[in-house]
């Protein structure tokens, strides 16, 4: 069994192999996502891509009913990942289960929190939005986004999170580890939204495939503004769902207890 110090270790060589310098991009200004395709050459699908994301859900074609879809969550270990831009709040997570798409394998790699949320359904845009990002054997990509409207109440769930990213890690410290169960934050509903489009962060790869929620869950106000005093705003605008073939599905197989 692998120790958290050694997946975090392997994490970072593989990180650290694969990262680059890259060109700064925010999420306002000059750099903001508006003018994310003309930072670099590297960016440009940021503004020519015809499949981005995020987008406004508003009138999805039709009901699909020939996916099927199981969750397998476990907990597992979180980290903050190193060296990503201050306005983002990214989380490696290992040994944390996935999800299974009409019979393919995807698992989980990795946590994104968007404040507020990137996606509108009906116009409604959500107080945060969480990305469960996904990969399988061939690097495919599946992200699950679930949205958060806020109440008094803390959502005890997400709070490790939350608390991680407050505390950070000096930018020399091995990365800290908190337990995370993936399984316990998603919604009871079992109705999505499914569509492909991108990363939603430069470079803006297409091609990855959506799944979002339509119930959102609770957060708390004094989560959503810690975040918010941390990190700032970090949503890419919505996109028109116009011609993106947005279906609304109940799939035939669902775990998400």
């Amino acid at each position: 069994m692998r120790t958290v110090a050694g997946l975090i270790a392997a994490f970072l060589v593989g990180f650290a192999a694969s990262a680059s310098a890259g060109t700064l991009w925010s999420y306002a200004g000059k750099t903001g996502a508006r003018a994310w395709g003309e930072l670099t050459g590297e960016y440009r699908l940021c503004s020519s891509g015809k499949m981005q994301s995020p987008i406004s859900i508003l009138r999805p074609l039709r009901v699909s009913r020939d996916v099927t879809l199981t969750f397998d969550y476990t907990p597992g270990f979180a980290w903050l990942i190193p060296d990503r831009a201050p306005h983002q709040a990214q989380f490696a997570i290992r040994d944390a289960g996935g999800l299974t798409l009409n019979g393919v394998r995807y698992d989980l790699q990795e946590i994104h929190l968007h404040n507020p949320s990137e996606h509108q359904i009906a116009g409604l845009t959500y107080a945060m939005e969480i990305q469960y990002v996904h990969r399988n054997t061939t690097g495919d990509v599946v992200v699950v986004a679930i949205l958060g409207r806020t109440s008094p109440t803390k959502n005890m769930v997400l709070d490790p999170l939350v608390q991680a990213l407050l505390q950070g890690d000096a930018p020399s410290a091995m990365p800290r580890a908190t337990v995370f169960n993936p399984q316990s934050l998603l919604p009871a509903g079992q109705t999505f939204f499914r569509y492909v489009g991108s990363a939603s962060t430069p470079p803006c790869t297409e091609g990855w495939m959506w799944i979002v929620f339509r119930q959102p869950i609770i957060v708390s106000t004094a989560q959503v503004v810690a975040l918010l005093n941390k990190i700032g705003r970090n949503a890419r605008p919505a996109g028109s769902d116009y011609l993106r073939g947005v279906t609304e599905w109940t799939p035939s197989v669902y775990l998400g207890d």
